[in-house]
């Protein structure tokens, strides 16, 4: 951490703001943990943004459940295109108001004697726990 100044430190750190980001955020407030969410990417969904234009759910829209937020479309035995997919998760984030951090990619997550820290682009992360909820 030499050169960076003082980290940010939180309990627990999750990497990911895809669906599990926001999901994992609303039981970690509800349980009153201090945590933060950081995803590498400027908006919610995670590599769903990355998909081909033709991606849908391969089961029906009901089954994306999100806690605190059932499914409210329509068409619950259809399946939703990607496009639908992201909006449905940024509208479950604008309730749920997740503690994340966008555009802040992880680089070198270390082990320490007290838990984690994790290197991104612009500061450092010290946290005791970490939730790795990355796709590929």
């Amino acid at each position: 951490m030499a050169g960076r100044g003082t980290a940010e430190r939180t309990d627990t750190l999750e990497i990911g703001g895809g669906q599990a980001g926001p999901a994992t955020s609303y039981w970690l407030t509800k349980a009153g943990v201090d945590h933060l969410v950081v995803d590498r990417r400027d908006r919610i969904g995670g590599s769903r943004h990355d998909r081909w234009d033709e991606f849908c759910l391969v089961l029906p829209n009901f089954t994306l459940l999100m806690p605190g937020m059932p499914y409210d479309g329509d068409d619950p035995d259809g399946f939703m295109p990607r496009d639908d997919v992201v909006k449905h998760l940024s509208r479950y984030a604008s309730i749920t108001d997740p503690t994340i951090r966008l555009g802040s990619e992880v680089t070198r997550p270390a082990a320490t004697d007290h838990g984690l820290v994790a290197h991104t682009g612009d500061m450092d992360i010290e946290a005791r726990n970490v939730v790795p909820a990355t796709g590929p």
